[in-house]
């Protein structure tokens, strides 16, 4: 059992793979997922329902950021940027396009491509931003059960 915590424990610590497997196991795909079965709310209501799914990222991100941060902020954050964009961004993206696109929505039309692009980069940083804050906050309180 050791050996596999360790070969676990090493994948996770790899600087880009670890957080972008981590993002796509356990972000990417529940929200594609959340997407996915209740998608006709999710166009008359899109705010909430992207909050939802914010919600579901945000703790994602937090946990990647954290496992096997052996650096200072800076290592934190990049984690959690590529947690973020990896729970974010390919497997959401994937069912809202080809569902939107079913609906009749002119998708891949070069006019609304740069919208939706900037859409989920934004969505992407504002998860890895707030993921990076509550991963701060928890390595703070647990240094501070450390050292008292």
């Amino acid at each position: 059992m050791n050996a596999i915590d360790s070969k676990i424990a090493r994948f996770v610590e790899r600087p880009i793979l670890g957080p972008v497997m981590f993002g796509l196991v356990f972000g990417g795909i529940p929200n594609g997922v959340v997407l996915s079965s209740f998608f006709d709310a999710i166009t008359t209501n899109f705010e909430p329902s992207m909050l939802l799914l914010s919600m579901l990222a945000i703790p994602v991100t937090a946990v990647g950021a954290r496992l096997g941060v052996r650096g200072d902020w800076k290592d934190v954050l990049r984690k959690a940027f590529f947690t973020s964009f990896a729970s974010c961004v390919p497997i959401p993206t994937i069912i809202y396009t080809f569902k939107i696109w079913r609906l009749g929505y002119e998708v891949f039309d070069l006019r609304n491509f740069p919208f939706f692009i900037t859409f989920l980069v934004f969505w992407s940083v504002a998860v890895a931003i707030v993921g990076w804050l509550v991963a701060l906050q928890f390595s703070q309180r647990q240094n501070r059960r450390l050292h008292p």
